[in-house]
């Protein structure tokens, strides 16, 4: 049994996270697939399994973690079995489990190290690093304006730019933070626009940072099986058995309204401005926010997510209800459980 190493991409999603994810998973060294998000869905509801000290609730969170990676929208192309993972934790953590599912994943693969791009991770960063999992961080950062303009096209997330412009600086600066306060030498920061417009300088500075050789065949990651399964189950994908979209960059400067920057800029000025973002308005064009504007806001934003969901096929919405559906059943069985 091998125990590879860890790498976690952090961010926001929308972020160009799969187009980096399928470059690394080409390199040879590394096993990198869709992730299932096993942190981001089960920190929220572990408190529901009571003491995991005692087996029986350990191996039902097990049981469970499995059965969630197994539904992924994306398959991983072998059932997760429990018993494998059991005999992989060293202690009785959500954080050993997720560990031992990406080894057991990288074993398969015979890889050196795994790679998990839930970029929500970036919100569990201190349980992660108190859990004793010590992964090397890739913190990928794109303008918040064009990732608000990525998240109103597609099934998942916020849609208004006010509830993404919240989002996005939030996550930024914990990526920004986090990896100072606990993985000092153990973070590289990829800026997305410099990976569309100059894949081998960046993913070669990966290499580098992970000791690792640079292979080209990582830009033949839109030739994959794996990559036209994806364009055609998700139009979130759909670029995704295409070569790198060079021109994919500074879309909201075409596309987004003038209040939808305006708002965004508000909130996120000083973040985009550390991230070395430019900005179109200047000191003193901030919007208000009056509560009447937040509640328009946030109908809009409603109304936005029922549009969009009216677009998606019913086999993707199906299968992404598959995990959410099990993750309720799950929360439903441990509080009838309860002592």
């Amino acid at each position: 049994m091998t125990h590879s190493k860890a790498i976690l991409i952090i961010g926001t999603q929308r972020s160009g996270s799969n187009l980096l994810r399928l470059m690394l998973n080409h390199l040879g060294h590394i096993a990198a697939p869709h992730p299932p998000h096993i942190l981001q869905s089960f920190f929220p509801v572990i408190d529901t399994y009571g003491d995991l000290s005692n087996e029986k609730t350990f191996d039902s969170l097990i049981e469970d973690v499995c059965h969630f990676v197994n539904l992924n929208i994306i398959y991983w192309g072998f059932q997760m079995q429990p018993a494998k993972i059991r005999g992989r934790c060293r202690n009785n953590s959500l954080v050993e489990v997720y560990k031992a599912v990406y080894e057991e994943f990288a074993e398969v693969h015979e890889a050196e190290y795994w790679c998990c791009k839930s970029m929500a991770n970036v919100h569990y960063i201190p349980q992660i690093e108190a859990a004793g999992l010590h992964p090397f961080y890739i913190h990928l950062y794109r303008d918040g304006r064009d990732v608000s303009l990525s998240f109103k096209k597609v099934l998942v997330g916020e849609k208004h730019f006010y509830h993404l412009a919240k989002q996005w600086t939030k996550e930024q600066e914990l990526a920004l933070a986090y990896c100072e306060q606990y993985a000092s030498g153990r973070f590289i920061r990829v800026r997305y626009e410099d990976l569309i417009h100059n894949p081998s300088l960046e993913v070669g500075k990966i290499c580098k940072a992970l000791g690792i050789e640079f292979n080209p065949n990582a830009f033949l990651y839109y030739q994959s099986e794996e990559a036209h399964a994806m364009a055609k189950i998700s139009s979130m994908f759909r670029n995704l058995d295409k070569p790198v979209q060079k021109q994919n960059d500074h879309k909201y400067l075409r596309e987004a309204t003038r209040e939808e920057l305006q708002i965004f800029e508000s909130i996120a000025a000083p973040t985009l401005q550390k991230l070395g973002y430019s900005l179109l308005f200047k000191l003193g064009e901030e919007y208000v926010f009056t509560d009447e504007n937040i509640k328009r806001f946030d109908e809009e934003n409603s109304l936005i997510k029922k549009e969009i969901a009216l677009t998606e096929s019913a086999e993707e919405v199906r299968k992404r209800s598959l995990q959410s559906t099990f993750l309720k059943e799950v929360v439903q069985r441990n509080n009838l459980h309860k002592p």
